[in-house]
């Protein structure tokens, strides 16, 4: 199922990631699957290619946990927050 402009809130980081915390972003197109999958998006200011390794469906909220990249090749953890 695609979805339009998806917007979605990072909440949650570690160290090399931490500069994106709380900030909130579309990804046009979006695909849910319970497959992993790679994408390419910017979050604030960076250029940013996702690994979302798990989806959860918690309390009628939507969380995606991965890992995030940047131009630079940092890499860290992260947590996505779906808006509804």
């Amino acid at each position: 199922m695609y979805l339009k402009n998806c917007k979605f809130e990072v909440i949650g980081s570690n160290k090399a990631t931490k500069h994106l915390e709380g900030l909130v972003f579309s990804m046009p197109n979006f695909l849910f699957s319970k497959e992993n999958s790679i994408v390419a998006t910017e979050i604030g200011d960076y250029n940013i290619t996702l690994d979302i390794k798990t989806v959860f469906f918690i309390d009628n909220e939507i969380i995606l946990e991965g890992f995030a990249s940047d131009d630079a090749l940092n890499v860290g953890r992260i947590s996505v927050k779906y808006f509804t």
